[in-house]
């Protein structure tokens, strides 16, 4: 019997940290960083991430609650680590647990 072919889910995995005030999504080819703000309040929402040439970049959902989300592209690299973090500017900032795509050696 043939073995069965992988499943497309499978080939196409996503990376997903979410609270109830926004999202962060990386891609399977862990070159697209996208970041939503679920709320209309005076709160941010952002995604700190880290790439394969240990390059720290941040993007945020600067519309609020509005429709659409920030996307940010990898050019150099591919995203090892991101947290969702949120916060008010220059007052108070909070971010969840790391995930790691891709653990260094």
């Amino acid at each position: 019997m043939p073995a069965a072919p992988a499943s497309a889910s499978a080939e196409r995995r996503v990376w997903e940290s979410a609270n109830r005030r926004g999202s962060v999504t990386v891609n399977s080819g862990r070159d697209v960083v996208t970041v939503c703000d679920f709320q209309a309040d005076d709160t941010y929402v952002e995604a700190e991430y880290a790439t394969s040439f240990l390059a720290i970049h941040k993007v945020a959902d600067s519309n609020g609650a509005l429709a659409g989300c920030a996307v940010d592209r990898v050019i150099l690299g591919r995203v090892d680590v991101f947290k969702l973090c949120y916060g008010k500017r220059h007052v108070w900032r909070q971010c969840d647990q790391s995930i790691w795509l891709k653990h260094r050696k």
